[in-house]
């Protein structure tokens, strides 16, 4: 498990490293027309400007049709179709999961049984750059009869510029069981350590709000106090988590 969530790690802040290589400024081309084009300007005469835009194409812009190009850093990134995408600055998001997986119910039990349970996140972070972006989360997750909540950190890798793309989440933290031991004859899972790699889905609305959908696997350790004797134990469960970027 160690070195499957070191590679993800690994994968997952190799962006901020490219990020620091780039040199070129974003550029807004306001166009005479009243629309404008985003990306980078790679070249420019008196006939023509070229055009490299957030989404890749390569434009030729007559220098007769372009009003101004006015350069900066801008907090969103357009695409067609009125679609954004946060490219630079502070963000929220909303998570909610469906977790999924097997447990033994009591420590002497033969067979494990299927278990489902549900999570709901809020978080605030930094986006870097359309690629890579780093942030705090707070979750609420149901493991049977008992509530855990898992204050973590988390980095975010996309791996695409477009308005849709593939990322990779990493998020790493420490569950605090809410609820404790309800009868003296219960199991109570106090605390423990929290590793969640995902891979998902990012897509861009015309909302200025992000939308995305990711699977993963959830680690959370947690002790197990009994009147008797401590026992550690480990909750794994696959994870199906959609939510919101603003």
């Amino acid at each position: 498990m160690r070195r499957i969530t070191l590679l993800f790690l690994l994968i997952a802040i190799a962006p901020a490293f490219l990020l620091a290589q780039e040199t070129a400024e974003t550029s807004h081309v306001y166009l005479r027309d009243g629309s404008f084009l985003q990306g980078t300007v790679l070249d420019s005469d008196k006939d023509q400007l070229t055009l490299q835009t957030t989404y890749g194409e390569v434009l030729h812009i007559p220098q007769e049709a372009v009003k101004r190009v006015q350069e900066g850093n801008y907090a969103l990134t357009y695409f067609p179709k009125g679609k954004t995408a946060k490219a630079k600055g502070l963000y929220g998001t909303f998570d909610f999961q469906l977790l999924v997986g097997q447990a033994f119910d009591n420590p002497w039990d033969d067979l494990p049984t299927f278990r489902a349970g549900f999570s709901a996140n809020m978080g605030l972070g930094y986006q870097f750059s359309q690629l890579f972006s780093t942030g705090l989360d707070l979750g609420f997750t149901a493991y049977r009869n008992h509530l855990v909540a898992s204050p973590a950190v988390e980095v975010r890798s996309y791996l695409m510029q477009g308005p849709w793309s593939p990322y990779l989440r990493l998020q790493g933290g420490y569950g605090f069981d809410l609820v404790g031991n309800p009868a003296p004859w219960e199991f109570g899972y106090t605390k423990g350590a929290m590793y969640y790699p995902a891979l998902g889905f990012r897509f861009a609305s015309r909302s200025n709000t992000e939308f995305h959908m990711d699977f993963g696997y959830k680690f959370q350790h947690l002790t197990t106090e009994d009147v008797w004797f401590t026992e550690k134990e480990v909750f794994r469960r696959f994870s199906l988590r959609c939510g919101i970027k603003f």
